[in-house]
């Protein structure tokens, strides 16, 4: 063994002795080692030594016969000249040109000093030479009517290096099989070609685009080597490592026939334009991704091209709205955490625009998943409208993705779903749906664990003609047959594998593929199978000696603590960051500490050498190296061996570090940030950076995170021992945003309950501006709630405040909402007033988005009143200041009510126009209960022109549109509207079960006032059975109502009466009239459910 590396050894094994002979003795002895050590280097390289190159051959084709023809000096000008060009790739791109050779050049990349890209660099000055021989060729065409044409081959392996003469750059020398196999190549190169071999491939897989030629035979090679032709540099790379253990590359053991079902799943998917979800499920390490790996592989030689997408999710991220999906956009168009947010913002565009998408589709697709497009004009009038910037957003990515698979078959792999967002897989889901019938892979990898809470992933609840086809493959443990295979594939350097070390193995590992590998790195560690440079052998003596623990977890820790102390205190700081993490933050750590140690880099080399690390190409944060553990189990158990006292203070300098490096754009990692805050045990600003991110949340419509998010802010607040102003800020705060949650959630008496909490709160702390908001929230609360009287003395007090604290544009929308409480109950000459008073306050102040909403409100109700021409001249003009303001939110509501005023007024040809203009913007915009809103008008219209099955489409969509988004209000007046038509075409047993249903629906969310419609339509179905006198005590209640003037209940309210009257003794209807007028509607509701319409009945 050479000197150096006996020295390098042998501090190794000093480190190891710390614990024994204490810090002292082993930086003494250390001091002596290192000394030599310096020693040697400063003797310069030795003469000659072994090491790993990659070598170029680049020769002409056909010039010595060319020259032939020509005279010495004019062909030692074009080669001469051709030199010039081929070489300054070569030495651009960091190559040594060992010699010219004639016509022909040879190259080496990776002397004198080395980088772990030289593959890569020779294949592009390779493909640089063919391109700068082509513009030679040109000048010759137009001085000669001569071309040239060239072939280069490139090989990797090792070589001796020496140096012939002297110690310069220009003396170095190579020679070995690696350099007679790349010139083998070279001979065997297309003309105007690169050909590789397989030991070159494997270290740029993902770069290039490639195409395998199969195995050829090399002369001097007992066996044929596998080669590919490079064709071009892929316009966006990912970089595929090579998969093994020791640096050895290793074939996969046991996944064949899964393999083969993942490549067959692709070809079916080309071949039947069908969209597929596969998702592989496994225990960690079973070889999940090393299954994805060789699929990749196999991906990357097929000769119809794909587009790519790839994400992966974290334990970090399972909280994070969109996180999964934004990795994947992020990792596709090479956006970096460093980014500035301009910068990010450009990349996102320039990627989707770059798919055929528009720049209106990257802003949205951009601010759903947490790029700030807030000022885009694109989204302006939807800022405030969370749900439908949603259903925007996810309407462009369906585009996108709908796009891209049209043109090329789309690939999407998604790693460790286990740990993925829930707004991100149902995302997928639905894309997955949307793309049906084209051809799109999705392949996910996944813990079992996944299922509990998503025990249907991937199975469409839609019918099977819109479903993509799905298939679960679970991933078995290896058979002994399997891991035997497996431990001769690790040890294939070792020429006799001893039984007793194979058995040993597969006994303990049982069939884990993982286990398998970092056992056997640990018997390296403990030298029990030493490492040659060619060849291993296996120590069976010093086997006996050492205790194999029986676990992985177990095997996992013995290696951890088998590592020099700087290495794993180093690995325990990188496990605070997370499973990725980057240098600079580790650097940082390091330094803050009181111990010295060696220099970061040299450890996390050191680390990335044993295969617990694995460097990344590229960083999320420009200027660092990224790295990640190398499974997501062994950094879960070094995080477990750092001591509980260290981790807080670690935890918070990463909160800090990532604070500083996300610069302007620490809005998008406030929810990470805040994970690092809660596990350093600084409860406020953990709680102040999660009220952030629930906020965020709700700004994206991700309803369910926002509430986990005030949730766990809250529980970090309450249980503070030492309560504080700023803590009991943050309690007011983080209850009224969980109670708004959940009103927007549809939990209204959960809501009620949160906001009186925070209401009495922001009372104790005479916070006026957080208690008039939480007061008007209340509000809108108990209106919901039918809580009419609470919702008054609510909006009263709000009212108060608002004009003591001179708050104008509050008392523009708290105005309206008294308006909207008097709309309610009936009160509509109140309701008038009050709506006039909110459009009054806000021309004064210029508020203009109240001001189009007072007026939308004014128009309706005059709908409601019957004033048809007032209630168009308020929408119209509603309509121009809404227009001027971009609120596409209220525009689509006053083209609606406009084409609503065409119909009541019998201008039924008028009023499709009106109704499709405010459809079309409200599916732009994601407006789901305003679609079926409409699609009730056109029922309505279709039902007054007799066109019973056109109505009945209308009706039945709306239904299921209310149904999906659990609007109650909504689905009982759509149930109303089919038990209607039902009535109509005289199925009355339907009719009833639809309108009974429906009333009990509006007595279930305490809404009495408004089931005047449906209690019309069951009186309508009396009259139609037969039951004249309890049509007619129906109708009393109904015409008498403090709120019956809505106009689509009188006046046919009042149609039915003249028809129920004919015939009947006009002392009899008016004696019936009374009793229902003088009845309470919640006793008369009551009645009816108790004793509904038999289902046998009939005229």
């Amino acid at each position: 063994m050479p000197e150096r590396a006996e020295l390098e050894n042998a501090m190794r094994h000093l480190e190891t002795l710390r614990p024994t002979l204490g810090n002292a003795a082993v930086d003494a002895a250390l001091m002596g080692v290192r000394q030599r050590l310096a020693v040697l280097h400063a003797a310069g390289p030795d003469s000659e030594k072994r090491k790993q190159v990659t070598v170029l051959f680049a020769d002409l084709v056909s010039f010595t016969s060319m020259s032939e023809r020509m005279d010495p000096e004019e062909m030692r000008n074009i080669v001469d000249r051709y030199f010039q060009h081929v070489t300054e790739p070569i030495v651009r791109l960091g190559g040594h040109v060992e010699k010219y050779i004639g016509d022909a050049i040879m190259a080496v990349f990776g002397v004198p000093t080395a980088t772990e890209n030289e593959p890569e660099h020779a294949i592009s000055a390779a493909l640089a030479m063919q391109q700068a021989l082509n513009a030679f060729n040109d000048e010759l065409e137009q001085e000669r009517g001569i071309r040239l044409g060239m072939r280069v081959g490139i090989n990797t392996g090792l070589v001796v290096l020496g140096y012939l003469g002297g110690r310069t750059e220009r003396d170095i020398t190579v020679v070995g099989d690696a350099v007679n196999v790349a010139s083998r190549l070279q001979e065997a190169a297309p003309v105007g070609g690169v050909l590789i071999s397989h030991e070159t491939y494997r270290h740029v897989r993902g770069i290039f685009t490639v195409h395998s030629r199969g195995a050829l035979q090399v002369k001097g090679k007992a066996d044929p080597i596998q080669v590919y032709v490079v064709t071009a540099t892929k316009p966006r790379a990912f970089r595929l490592p090579t998969r093994g253990v020791e640096g050895i590359e290793t074939r996969m053991v046991g996944r064949e026939v899964e393999l083969q079902q993942l490549q067959q799943t692709l070809h079916t998917a080309i071949e039947g334009r069908t969209a597929h979800l596969v998702t592989v499920i496994g225990e960690a390490g079973v070889g999940k991704s090393r299954l994805l790996y060789e699929f990749t592989n196999w991906l990357e030689l097929l000769p119809v091209q794909v587009r790519f997408f790839k994400g992966r999710a974290s334990q970090e991220m399972m909280q994070l709205p969109y996180a999964l999906l934004r990795n994947l956009f992020a990792f596709r168009f090479e956006i970096q955490d460093s980014d500035s947010g301009a910068v990010a913002r450009e990349k996102l565009v320039q990627g989707i625009v770059s798919f055929g998408g528009e720049e209106e589709a990257a802003h949205f697709i951009g601010h759903l998943i947490g790029f700030d497009f807030s000022v885009s004009p694109h989204l302006q009038g939807l800022l405030g409208a969370p749900q439908q910037l949603y259903q925007r957003a996810v309407e462009h990515i369906i585009a996108l993705f709908r796009r891209v698979a049209q043109a090329r078959t789309a690939v999407i792999f998604l790693e460790d779903i286990h740990w993925a967002d829930e707004t991100s897989l149902s995302l997928f889901t639905q894309l997955l749906h949307a793309c049906a019938d084209l051809p799109l892979l999705l392949v996910s990898l996944t813990r079992r664990s996944l299922f509990e809470r998503r025990p249907a992933w991937g199975v469409a609840e839609e019918t099977a003609s819109s479903m993509p086809r799905v298939t679960r493959m679970e991933l078995q443990l290896l058979s002994q047959k399997q891991s035997q295979q497996l431990v001769g594939e690790i040890l294939q350097r070792v020429d006799d594998v001893p039984a007793d070390l194979e058995q040993l193995i597969i006994k303990t590992a049982e069939g884990n593929p993982f286990y398998v590998e970092e056992l056997i790195k640990m018997l390296i560690e403990d030298e029990v199978i030493v490492k040659g440079e060619e060849r291993w052998r296996v120590d069976l003596g010093h086997l006996s000696q050492i205790h194999v623990p029986p676990t992985l977890v177990g095997v996992l820790q013995a290696r951890l603590d088998r590592l020099p102390l700087a290495e794993r205190t180093t690995l325990q700081r990188a496990s605070v960051v997370g499973r990725t993490f980057w240098d600079q933050i580790v650097q940082q750590l390091t330094s803050e500490s009181s111990e010295a140690t060696n220099n970061v880099d040299d450890l996390l080399g050191s680390l990335r050498g044993r295969e617990l690390i694995y460097g990344r190409e590229a960083s999320a944060f420009m200027g660092t190296q990224e790295y990640i553990f190398k499974h997501a189990l062994l950094r879960d158990v070094t995080y477990e061996s750092v001591l509980k006292r260290l981790r807080r203070g670690y935890h918070a300098r990463v909160a800090r570090w990532l604070v500083e490096r996300s610069g302007e754009r620490i809005n998008e990692y406030v929810g990470l940030i805040a994970d690092h805050y809660e596990r350093a045990g600084s409860s406020e600003l953990a709680a102040a950076y999660l009220c952030q991110a629930g906020e965020q949340a709700l700004q994206i419509s991700a309803l369910r995170e926002a509430r986990t998010f005030f949730e766990r802010a809250l529980l970090l607040v309450c249980n503070e021992p030492r309560p504080t102003s700023r803590l009991a800020h943050w309690q007011r705060l983080l209850t009224r945003h969980l109670g708004h949650t959940h009103f927007l959630m549809g939990n209204s008496g959960l809501a009620r309950q949160r906001l009186e909490e925070s209401l009495v709160l922001a009372r104790r702390s005479e916070d006026q501006r957080s208690y008039v908001t939480t007061l008007s929230l209340l509000s809108r609360v108990t209106i919901e709630l039918g809580d009419y009287a609470q919702a008054e003395s609510y909006i009263e007090e709000c009212l108060s405040l608002a004009r003591e604290l001179d708050d104008r544009s509050g008392l523009v929308d708290i105005l309206r909402n008294l308006g909207n409480l008097c709309f309610s109950r009936g009160a509509y000459e109140q309701a008038q007033r009050h709506y006039q008073a909110s459009l009054t306050v806000g021309q004064d102040i210029g508020y203009q988005a109240g001001i189009t909403k007072a007026l939308c409100n004014l128009g309706r109700l005059a709908i409601d009143m019957g004033e048809y021409e007032p209630a168009r001249a308020y929408l119209e003009e509603g309509l121009r200041v809404g227009t001027v303001l971009g609120d596409r939110v209220l525009i689509a509501y006053l083209l609606g009510d406009l084409g609503q005023v065409a119909f009541y007024q019998g201008r039924y040809e008028d009023a499709p126009t009106r109704y499709e203009e405010s459809l079309a913007i409200r599916r732009e915009i994601g407006d789901q209960e305003g679609s079926a809103k409409i699609r009730t008008f056109l029922g309505d219209r279709a039902l007054a022109l007799g066109h019973i099955e056109e109505a009945l489409g209308h009706y039945a969509e709306s239904l299921a549109i209310r149904q999906g988004i659990g609007y109650k209000w909504g689905i009982a007046v759509s149930m109303a509207k089919l038990g209607t038509l039902a009535c109509v075409q005289g199925n009355y047993s339907e009719a009833a079960l639809l309108l009974y249903e429906a009333l009990a629906g509006i007595i279930a969310i305490g809404a009495i006032p408004k089931a005047l419609l449906i209690l019309f339509a069951i009186a309508t179905l009396h009259a139609r059975l037969g039951h004249r006198e309890r049509a007619l005590e129906l109708l009393g209640l109904i015409l008498h109502h403090p709120a019956s003037d809505v106009c689509e209940t009188k006046g046919p309210a009042s149609a039915l009466l003249a028809e129920l009257s004919d015939g009947l003794p006009p002392e009899r209807v008016t004696v019936l009239l009374e009793q229902g007028r003088n009845r309470e509607i919640e006793q008369i509701i009551t009645e009816l459910l108790a004793a509904p319409i038999g289902l046998g009945e009939s005229l």
